[in-house]
């Protein structure tokens, strides 16, 4: 993958600690959590630009939740406006696994990021503030 430049809320740097979701284009969109930068969901910018449009909108409250550790039993979140045919699905850990949150486009379900709430929660901050509408521009939807 040719290298690209990486983006990520500036919310991330709160208590000193770098590391959270990060978003790239270069023409493809990627996204990935930077501790583990080899797992990359490369959504269409349709898909992205509903999901910032929900976390960023009042709906944002119902992308929380519980899940399980078994990625076929977590409790997937359909972050889609209705009848788009790609999107992403966002799912939260639960006991043992309570701090995590999964990631992945339905099109791709073994393919799934995980991140923590906190790096979730500074990507949703970064989302309110708009800091990854350039993304998106122009995209219908």
């Amino acid at each position: 993958m040719p290298n690209l430049k990486w983006q990520k809320s500036s919310f991330s740097s709160a208590g000193g600690n770098d590391e959270c979701i990060e978003l790239a284009a270069a023409p493809t969109l990627h996204l990935r959590e930077s501790e583990n930068p080899e797992t990359i969901l490369t959504p269409n910018p349709a898909t992205l630009r509903a999901l910032l449009a929900i976390v960023g909108a009042a709906k944002a409250g119902a992308i929380t939740g519980e899940g399980s550790m078994d990625k076929d039993k977590l409790n997937w979140i359909k972050a889609a406006e209705e009848g788009e045919p790609e999107y992403f699905e966002i799912a939260f850990g639960e006991g043992d696994d309570v701090d995590n949150v999964y990631i992945r486009v339905n099109t791709d379900p073994d393919n799934i990021v995980i991140t923590t709430q906190r790096k979730w929660e500074a990507f949703v901050l970064g989302v309110k503030a708009g800091e990854f509408d350039h993304f998106v521009e122009g995209v219908e939807g």
